[in-house]
């Protein structure tokens, strides 16, 4: 006989795990299990583990940004579907996906440029209905700015027929040229022209009528030239739209299920975790101390990754910790170690 090399094993089981994994672990009898009480904090091994808060809150993001681009089929078939159901081997599978932080940047990504696109395509639509009242006019715009010897403006007024016929004979009474280019209900549109020699008397005379005068100092070129680049911006940003979404549900229809499961897996491991980090039980999780042998050790690994909200660690005796002695009989007395063990 000789004494045995021992390992020892610090084993932290969520409560609806519990009761299986102690009787699987009494079963295989190559544990001696002891309830874990930690009397002081405490940094150690055990604290290897990744922290998952952060990933669990990413994922949880990913998620919610897919579940806003599902078409309508999807998400029938989704409600439809309750609860996934998959196997053994296919959950041991998707935790070991190496590639869900890539799939959570590109749907974090995707998003956020759907949203800028949204945001520039309001922009465009707005710019682009400011220009179209202004579309018969064919100067350049840069031109209102000076002419030198002229001021023109671009204004509108609302008001009723009867006061624009007022405000239309008073107009030349003031130096002040006018041509109307487009109408719209209560709404005129102006080209506004006077000479610099009766600037003054005229903007004073301006002053009093509620005219709004546009404000195009950002465009250079004609009205229709920049009508043209902004329906061509917009066509971009819609069609990029268009490509994102494509993207977003090509990416729930490969990976949604797989990350719902993943999320399962973290927010399990992290109650685990925080459990672990506090040293002390938490109420839904317990902690077990185990020694075991060297060549046992692998078995209770195995036999602990069979249940998803269970861990072991290899974990380092206390400072003055007495270490317990277990006899091993040599390979040649093996066979008869069950024959004792009836006994």
């Amino acid at each position: 006989m000789a004494v045995a090399k021992l390992a020892k094993l610090l084993i932290v089981t969520h409560k609806s795990d519990e009761s299986g994994l102690l009787k699987a672990l009494q079963k295989k009898a190559i544990a001696e299990i002891i309830p874990y009480i930690s009397t002081e904090k405490k940094k150690s091994s055990i604290n290897d583990g990744v922290n998952n808060s952060k990933s669990v809150s990413d994922i949880k993001k990913a998620i919610d940004i897919l579940d806003n681009y599902k078409d309508k089929t999807f998400k029938k078939i989704a409600a439809r579907a309750g609860k996934y159901i998959i196997k053994k081997s296919e959950y041991s599978n998707i935790i070991k996906r190496k590639d869900f932080d890539t799939i959570m940047k590109e749907v974090v990504g995707y998003d956020e440029e759907i949203r800028n696109n949204e945001a520039k395509i309001i922009e465009i639509n707005t710019k682009i209905k400011q220009l179209q009242t202004w579309r018969p006019f064919k100067w350049k715009i840069e031109d209102l700015k000076n002419l030198g010897t002229c001021t023109i403006k671009l204004a509108q007024l609302r008001a009723k027929s009867s006061e624009v016929k007022k405000i239309l004979n008073s107009l030349t009474d003031n130096h002040i040229s006018y041509e109307i280019i487009n109408k719209n209900a209560y709404i005129n549109y102006f080209i506004l022209a006077y000479h610099n020699a009766f600037k003054k008397e005229a903007e004073e005379y301006l002053a009093e009528i509620n005219f709004e005068y546009a404000e195009l100092d950002e465009y250079t070129g004609t009205v229709e030239s920049n009508l043209d680049f902004l329906q061509k911006s917009l066509e971009y940003c819609e069609e990029r739209k268009e490509i994102l979404v494509k993207l977003l549900r090509e990416i729930n229809i490969k990976s949604y299920r797989d990350l719902v499961v993943y999320l399962d897996y973290l927010e399990n491991n992290s109650e685990v975790e925080e459990a672990i980090d506090s040293n002390f039980p938490a109420e839904n999780a317990s902690f077990y101390i185990t020694w075991v042998t060297e060549t046992n050790k692998n078995k209770v690994f195995s036999l602990v990754d069979n249940y998803k909200s269970s861990k072991v660690y290899e974990v380092k005796p206390d400072k003055d910790e007495e270490t317990p002695i277990i006899v091993e009989n040599k390979p040649i007395f093996k066979p008869f170690e069950i024959i004792i063990s009836l006994y």
